[in-house]
């Protein structure tokens, strides 16, 4: 009798830890350890992957032995030990508050402490009792499925791959191993492949266009007013589905050394005078016709030539790449590495084009270390000043900056009700800026270089011309 009482109670005892260590080692293992796992024995590790991905078989197989154990167990020991001490109460209550301690603590609390802490040994040892386990119960555990199948999760509701990522990233930041910038690159490259280009690209209406016959003068004009250094060429004028390449600005100034004494630009033409801190162009009664950005150095040296005869777009025409608006940004990313591009037309199903994206964009998008909305956008608040009078500055500088920088009086009433040159100058258009968008305001020039999400990134300023 003693003998099928500790047998009994030793097979309770050994099922439950068996049954306990399995369960935490199963619910602790992370993906990481499982691809750790799968470099020295991948078998292995396909087995407890797919334990994972479906949890509730072996949770199932783990919870109907111990139960078994657990109950079956109890009631056989009592038994026998009622029979031994012949239904001795004291003896009975004695073995009750010993048989629960023993389960909590050898069954419960030990094993899945020990099954959490050493979890991947845990795996390597009990990989195939597990298995064998789970097939012996397999229709004991297909019948619970089917009763319980109405209050089972649907694969809707499961956590997503995407999600455990993004968790185990937060970790990672929770323990200072990753800061914000890095937790945003890698949440924003998991979802790459989620994203299209049409999400990144500079809109069509935002693109500065060149075209094949347009004259010399004119382009370097164009190119000089705009902030960007790739400029797409159409075929034909004010037609943007006819994009045969585009024009790279750098490749013309590899082409000219530009100098002042060849081409005639003097302090008589383009006379200046320093006042204050800045030094502002003073356009003469000769030049009232020439375009104030003429002061530009490099563009300043063709234009005062009146023209670059040997210069030709088709010379310097680069060929571009078109992509369909639906591409994936992980491919575009791989065409831009593969390719050595910089610049893709995106166009749509019937091959209109609805916009260009750079490499910048893309990497803009992807490394932008601040989460914004459409209406969350920091806007930069830098101020550079040059020695021909010109100024460019971010759309967040505050307006007390601009004001001072260029002498100018705004009422306190426009100082306290707008915070930034952006708000600033919003507030006196009425229509949403564009790239090049020009406004005259206090006698000086303000030239929109760069908009986004409707609000101005980079504005270029100068004095007006006289007329």
């Amino acid at each position: 009798m003693w003998s099928i009482f500790f047998l009994s109670l030793g097979i309770a005892l050994g099922c439950s830890f068996f049954c306990s260590l399995c369960e935490a080692a199963l619910l602790s293992l992370t993906p990481g350890q499982i691809e750790n796992m799968a470099k020295k024995n991948p078998a292995r590790a396909r087995v407890w992957r797919q334990y994972r991905e479906r949890v509730d078989t072996p949770i199932s197989a783990i919870l109907i032995l111990n139960t078994s154990a657990h109950t079956i167990g109890a009631t056989v020991a009592g038994a026998e030990l009622s029979r031994i001490c012949d239904g001795d109460s004291w003896w009975m209550t004695a073995f009750s508050i010993s048989f629960t301690y023993a389960m909590l603590q050898f069954t419960e609390i030990l094993p899945k402490n020990l099954g959490v802490r050493f979890n991947t040994t845990v795996a390597a040892w009990f990989t195939t009792p597990l298995s064998l386990m789970i097939a012996v119960f397999r229709p004991v555990i297909w019948f619970v499925h089917f009763v319980n199948r109405p209050f089972e999760a649907k694969d809707g509701t499961q956590i997503s791959p995407l999600d455990e990522l993004s968790a185990l990233v937060q970790v990672g930041r929770n323990h200072d191993l990753l800061d914000t910038f890095q937790v945003n690159i890698l949440e924003k490259g998991a979802v790459m492949r989620q994203r299209t280009a049409r999400e990144v690209m500079v809109p069509v209406d935002q693109v500065t266009f060149l075209h094949m016959d347009q004259a010399p003068q004119s382009v370097l004009e164009t190119i000089a007013e705009d902030p960007h250094t790739r400029f797409p060429i159409l075929q034909r004028p004010e037609d943007p589905n006819s994009v045969v390449g585009y024009l790279n600005i750098k490749d013309i100034f590899a082409h000219f050394s530009p100098s002042e004494e060849k081409c005639g630009c003097t302090e008589e033409k383009f006379p200046v005078r320093e006042d204050s801190e800045t030094i502002r162009i003073l356009p003469a009664k000769e030049t009232s016709g020439t375009s104030a950005l003429a002061a530009v150095p490099a563009i300043s040296a063709l234009l005062c030539s009146g023209g670059v005869p040997w210069f030709s777009l088709a010379a310097f025409r680069r060929n571009v790449r078109f992509v369909p608006e639906t591409m994936p940004l992980n491919s575009l990313l791989k065409l831009f590495v593969r390719e050595r591009a910089h610049v893709l037309i995106v166009q749509d199903a019937e091959e209109k084009m609805l916009g260009l994206i750079t490499v910048e964009d893309l990497l803009e998008d992807l490394l932008d270390d601040d989460l914004k909305d459409e209406f969350d956008v920091q806007l930069p608040t830098h101020l550079l000043r040059t020695g021909y009078g010109i100024f460019t500055f971010g759309g967040g500088v505050p307006l007390e900056t601009v004001s001072s920088t260029l002498e100018i009086s705004i009422p306190l009433e426009e100082s306290a009700r707008f915070q930034n040159l952006s708000e600033w100058l919003l507030a006196q258009m009425e229509t949403v800026p564009r790239v090049n968008h020009k406004i005259v305001l206090y006698g000086w020039l303000f030239v929109i270089r760069r908009v986004r999400r409707e609000q101005i990134f980079d504005v270029l300023t100068m004095r007006a011309p006289e007329n």
